[in-house]
């Protein structure tokens, strides 16, 4: 009997191919994409760098 957390993943990641499907078929932009990752990753580095100097980070 599969567990909670894998039945939470395999939740999870119907979910994610269900918005990705739909925004193919219905040329609409619900699920993130590779630059929203970019995006984040810059914000994540800012804190990261932010935090160690004690300085706000322009991004």
């Amino acid at each position: 009997m599969p567990s909670k957390l894998n039945n939470d993943a395999i939740s999870y990641v119907n979910q994610a191919y269900t918005l990705l499907a739909k925004d193919i078929f219905e040329c609409t932009r619900h699920i993130l994409d590779f630059n929203d990752a970019v995006k984040l990753h810059r914000l994540l580095d800012a804190v990261r760098k932010s935090a160690k100097n004690g300085k706000r980070i322009l991004i």
